[in-house]
């Protein structure tokens, strides 16, 4: 089966969030499982063509992408995913995409032209499945920056007799970034009026939704785990888009991620000072009395137990919280380390954490790749009371590395991490499920009563190494949705 992905970011080439480690991680997987995939992402600045080996495709010189009658042209370039044998293509425009970084400009802010540039990107990819010929069975699209994608298919390139049987995918990975703009962009995407309309499937409020036109035009609609599949149909967290998506319930799916082991393992991570397994787990020992030391606290007397945030400091990752129950907790004999940058109340909060306990907390305000492996192998308890987290990745991490997480029982942290009280022996994690501070509290306070009872905490600690959360499982799940989006437009559904 041939698979066009289609996404803005993919490991190691460009990374922001959760969506990088994806796109890095599944194309491979899906070669594994038999699949033949090629990424298809914008060339970045950061994507230097001489550190990953790529080399220049030849685009006639009159081929170009035209948006509302102005022509751009492009560049292409071809490689490979790191340690597969995936096909990845770059997309070259210097004029979109040589810039300060993926999203956004200096301080924060969106590009002006953010609709014009990723209007260009999904425009370009179908023009490069013309150039080369490329014909895929499934084209499968990651978030709104590729979800006109399918809507593109089925109208503007519906006649290109190469792309007339592909079957097309969308995986949202954050339904609360959704692509929206101005009718203008109408008109930039080549779309007429017969789309945009009250109730349409390109309109949304009034405006052009990217992403409500992916869920209306794609064969199959998946999310990053099944609970969030469900959250998503609802009015809490459907981002006015619940109505749709309800309507798309027979082809909405939920597959939760998975992490790649061979950059995810404390056997095999090679950022860590000593690497460890659940049959041998004096490594841990060793990287937590490494983290200590690092960060500038006292490493003399391991007892303590060292907890740990990682992520971006926003109000989604639950930093209402974790600010609001800080204080309280740093009054325990404990020891604390965050790691992250985003909002500026924050970040202060970290950083005040650290000058108000010296001897028990550090913060690290940026993000550090390899401190994110140092603290994972590190800490005994990760703290992750996100209001919503589709999937999540840190959680995953943490229980491969024996570091216990609690979480707010939300999207894939409700499918991915086993509520102690209630399985007592094959419990991984302590979970709340009321966003308030209060019970945030209380469930990192069970964490640390268990702390104090060794063979409580071995077994948890197990249970938690020996999970399987390798992409092999979400691959075979894709292979799967393929299939049934693959016979779908075989038979002219």
């Amino acid at each position: 089966m041939k698979v066009l992905m289609v996404g803005a970011e993919a490991v190691p080439f460009a990374k922001v969030g959760g969506l990088g480690d994806v796109l890095g991680a599944l194309p491979g997987a899906l070669q594994d499982a038999g699949a033949e995939v090629t990424l298809l992402l914008p060339r970045y600045r950061s994507v230097d063509p001489g550190r990953y080996g790529l080399t220049r495709v030849p685009v006639p010189a009159d081929w170009h992408v035209g948006l509302n009658h102005v022509d751009h042209g492009f560049g292409l370039l071809r490689g490979r995913l790191p340690d597969s044998d995936a096909q990845v293509l770059f997309l070259e425009n210097d004029h979109f995409f040589d810039r300060y970084s993926v999203y956004n400009a200096e301080g924060g802010r969106a590009f002006a032209d953010d609709a014009e540039r990723w209007i260009f990107f999904q425009r370009g990819c179908m023009e490069v499945c013309k150039l080369l010929g490329l014909r895929p069975d499934i084209i499968h699209a990651h978030d709104a920056h590729a979800a006109l994608i399918p809507a593109f298919t089925r109208t503007l390139y519906a006649g290109e007799s190469n792309l007339r049987g592909a079957a097309t995918v969308l995986t949202i990975h954050n339904l609360a970034h959704q692509g929206n703009y101005g009718r203008e962009a109408l008109a930039l995407a080549g779309f007429g009026d017969e789309l945009f309309y009250a109730g349409g499937p390109l309109e949304a409020y009034g405006d052009f939704n990217m992403m409500k036109a992916g869920i209306v035009f794609a064969d199959r609609v998946t999310t990053v785990s099944p609970t969030y599949a469900r959250q998503i149909r609802t009015e809490d967290w459907g981002h006015g888009l619940d109505g749709v998506l309800r309507a798309r319930s027979g082809d909405l799916h939920g597959v939760l991620n998975g992490i790649d082991p061979s950059v995810w393992s404390p056997e095999h991570d090679t950022r860590i000072v000593r690497n460890y397994s659940a049959a041998d787990r004096e490594g841990k020992r060793a990287c937590k009395r490494a983290l200590l030391e690092r960060l500038g606290l006292p490493a003399g007397d391991l007892g303590p137990p060292v907890l740990a945030f990682i992520g971006r400091l926003v109000p989604q990752k639950g930093c209402d919280l974790l600010e609001a129950v800080l204080p309280e907790l740093l009054e325990r004999d404990l020891r604390f380390v965050g790691l992250g940058s985003g909002a500026d109340t924050y970040e202060e909060a970290l950083r005040g954490a650290a000058r108000a306990w010296p001897e028990k907390a550090a913060a690290v305000i940026g993000f550090d790749d390899d401190m994110a492996h140092w603290i994972e192998a590190g800490a005994d308890i990760l703290l992750m009371p996100s209001r919503y987290e589709p999937c999540g990745l840190n959680q995953m991490y943490s229980l491969a590395y024996g570091t216990v997480p609690v979480v707010h029982a939300t999207g894939g942290l409700a499918d991915t991490v086993i509520e102690v009280a209630a399985r007592e022996q094959g419990g991984s994690g302590f979970r709340f499920h009321r966003y308030e501070a209060g019970d945030f509290k209380q469930a990192t306070y069970r964490a640390l009563t268990a702390y104090q009872d060794p063979a409580r905490w071995e077994r948890l600690v197990q249970n938690g190494m020996s999970l399987d959360n390798s992409w092999a499982h979400a691959a075979r799940e894709y292979l799967d949705i393929y299939r049934q989006a693959a016979g779908q437009r075989r038979a002219g559904a």
